[in-house]
């Protein structure tokens, strides 16, 4: 039976501790504590050490299970043993140990930073959709490493003498899975009933159904400190609810611009939302593990959708100044005026990046009644006739001619067959769908804004940028071409950095009158 003191000729981390009692042991403990607590501690391995310290591991003394076996050393003995431990206590030293713990978590975290073993960990078993539509188990993978029980209990028993630094002598070794393949065929089973119907689902004012197929695509695992439990794999979820559900929510609007008093002011632009937050995964696999879901409709939260260009991109786009205005003139109140305005709003506030090209036609589109043209006359293959949409090839010019003067690239263009005197000769480009066509290219470091406008008898169309280049008519030849005339334009461009020009060529080909062939 316990005294309540120490036994005699006890020592407890380097001290003697004999006849103590409980109080008279806490100053020793304490000190042993303190001591531990800026302990290094060294785990040598095979391939080399790995270091570490009580505070990175959670080393910390029990003080009063320390205290507690202490004062209990020599006291659980046999009743017959008693005397002989007495008399031995005058001649032998009994150590009684500091007991410590570690925190498991912050050990397994080092270890598995540090290990200088070359470690694999073990990759649980889990499950996987097959190709026969049904899930099916895969077995687990064994890995090696130093294992965190047996470092734990190494470090532990090294820190008994309460002295620094503790050092331990280990080997890596297999790792085996926590889980086993007949969990995971377990696991498969579960899955294959709770994915056998279909799912549906609603993401603001979008609903769909999700099919057994892909809810089985979705299938995986996730380990738990009791069993392996049904996941769904996030980024398998939320690649194919996007797809599923790609209209949910509202578009962004990127910032952009507006021309006001001839000067062009950032429009800020504004957030939008789009299928699906991260938590649908979570929402639906709830759902699946609901009693019943028969008559349910998962509500998938939205997750905020940003604009691709921000007011700070719009910024440094360079759009700060105008570098090149054009305007042609028409009649009022003719069927084709209605197509020049259509297109001039469908284009109006359009930006081409740097080093981009824009089309015209991909722009806008086939010109149809459904968006917004009318019929009006054209000119097809040298012959005056009426189609929708005719009259844009003037917005076309007007382009043309702004892009010509700021000293554009213009790889894609032709002439009207026919010249009318409403255009500059030989420099105009007519458009049709899906060809002619005219491309603009902006090989200048800054974007481009396209600005249109017009009263009831003109068309303007500005461009807005940084000016570093310029362009100007310098030059027109007409040669005849056949029963034709061809009108070719030279053009100057100047690059204001250096002063470095370039001349290049627009070609047009004018018949006579309707009807003649070249």
């Amino acid at each position: 039976m316990s005294t309540g003191l120490v036994v005699r000729n006890a020592e407890l981390a380097g001290q003697p501790v004999g006849g103590l009692d409980h109080k008279e042991l806490k100053p020793v403990i304490a000190a042993a504590a303190q001591q531990l607590a800026s302990a290094k501690i060294e785990v040598t391995t095979p391939d080399g050490p790995l270091h570490t310290n009580a505070g990175e591991v959670g080393l910390i003394v029990d003080q009063s299970a320390t205290i507690a076996h202490a004062i209990e050393l020599g006291s659980q003995s046999s009743w017959w043993q008693r005397p002989l431990q007495w008399m031995q206590s005058f001649v032998t030293k009994r150590i009684t140990p500091v007991i410590v713990s570690l925190d498991n978590t912050k050990l397994a975290t080092v270890i598995a930073e540090r290990d200088p073993t070359k470690r694999l960990e073990p990759v649980e078993p889990t499950i996987s959709a097959d190709n026969d539509g049904g899930i099916h188990a895969v077995k687990g993978v064994n890995g090696h490493g130093l294992d965190t029980a047996t470092v734990q209990q190494a470090i532990a028993q090294a820190a008994k003498t309460g002295k620094s630094p503790l050092r331990v002598t280990l080997a890596d070794v297999v790792l085996p899975p926590r889980f086993n393949l007949t969990d995971a065929e377990h696991l498969a089973r579960t899955a294959e009933t709770l994915m056998k119907t279909a799912v549906s689902v609603e993401a603001g004012e979008t609903t769909a159904t999700v099919p057994p197929s892909m809810l089985k695509r979705w299938a995986s695992s996730t380990p738990t400190e009791q069993n392996l439990m049904l996941d769904l794999d996030d980024t398998k979820v939320m690649e194919d609810l996007a797809k599923l559900l790609d209209d949910a929510g509202t578009a962004p609007t990127d910032a952009s611009f507006r021309v006001v008093g001839g000067v062009p002011v950032i429009i800020p632009g504004a957030n939008g939302t789009k299928c699906c937050s991260p938590a649908a995964a979570e929402r639906i696999l709830q759902a699946l593990m609901a009693p019943d879901r028969s008559k349910r409709v998962v509500k998938l939260p939205l997750q905020t959708a940003e604009p691709e260009r921000s007011v700070a991109d719009a910024r440094a786009m360079g759009v700060v100044e105008q570098v090149a205005t054009f305007t042609t003139r028409h009649p009022a109140k003719q069927p084709r005026v209605a197509n020049i305005h259509r297109i001039a709003d469908l284009v109006q506030g359009t930006i081409i990046e740097p080093g981009k090209r824009l089309s015209l036609n991909d722009l806008v589109g086939k010109r149809t009644i459904d968006a917004g043209f009318v019929p009006a006359g054209v000119i097809y293959e040298g012959a005056f006739t009426e189609d929708v949409g005719g009259g844009v090839s003037q917005f076309a010019t007007t382009l043309f001619n702004a892009a010509f003067f700021a000293g554009l690239d213009i790889p894609e263009y032709q002439s009207h067959s026919i010249w009318l005197n409403r255009y500059p000769r030989g420099r105009e480009a007519t458009l049709s769908y899906p060809k002619p066509d005219l491309v603009i290219e902006n090989t200048t470091p800054h974007a481009v804004l396209i600005w249109s406008t017009y009263d009831a008898t003109s068309i303007t169309v500005s461009l807005y940028s940084t000016r570093t280049v310029t362009g100007e008519q310098t030059g027109q030849t007409e040669g005849p071409s056949g029963a034709c005339t061809r009108v070719t334009t030279e053009r100057t461009r100047t690059w204001l950095e250096d002063n470095r020009t370039k001349v290049d060529r627009f070609r047009a080909t004018y018949r006579p009158e309707e009807g003649v062939a070249c």
